[in-house]
């Protein structure tokens, strides 16, 4: 959880352009194939597929073949996805958040997402916590054992 707090919060301050600017170096194309993307942003191409199903993201076709080509518009889509899915929210708050940055309503979008890192910081000291009282749990079972077994006082 940690870990992809702090992926979705560095791409929340970046507003996705850093990111979107180092692949654009690194691949000076104007598609990018299924595999490049899912690569890149660390989501599985079935991931990718989904989040197309659900229509929130809507790659060209190749005419020739018919694989999808993403342009550096729908990668920009495709990060912000990935945040806000990483901050637990569903699919339809996602669908509505790419409608509110659509509409160029960019302050409320922000809003949500600066939400979801308060959400996210929540759920790890919740984790934290868990984890100190299963450390006090197993330390005094520990010690009851050998009371038990050994006669030792606790």
């Amino acid at each position: 959880m940690y870990k992809e707090k702090v992926r979705a919060d560095n791409t929340i301050q970046a507003h996705d352009v850093e990111e979107l600017e180092r692949f654009s170096t690194l691949h000076k194309k104007e598609w990018y194939s299924i595999v490049e993307v899912a690569k890149e942003i660390d989501v599985p191409q079935t991931t990718i597929r989904h989040w197309e199903k659900e229509g929130l993201v809507e790659p060209s076709r190749n005419l020739e073949n018919g694989y999808r080509q993403y342009n550096r518009a729908d990668l920009r889509r495709l990060l912000i996805i990935r945040t806000l899915r990483s901050a637990v929210y569903s699919l339809e708050v996602v669908g509505e958040v790419l409608d509110e940055i659509d509409q160029h309503s960019i302050s409320h979008a922000e809003k949500i997402a600066s939400d979801a890192l308060q959400h996210m910081d929540y759920i790890i000291q919740q984790q934290l916590r868990a984890g100190i009282i299963c450390i006090n749990y197993v330390s005094l079972y520990k010690r009851k054992i050998l009371h038990k077994n050994w006669g030792h006082p606790l």
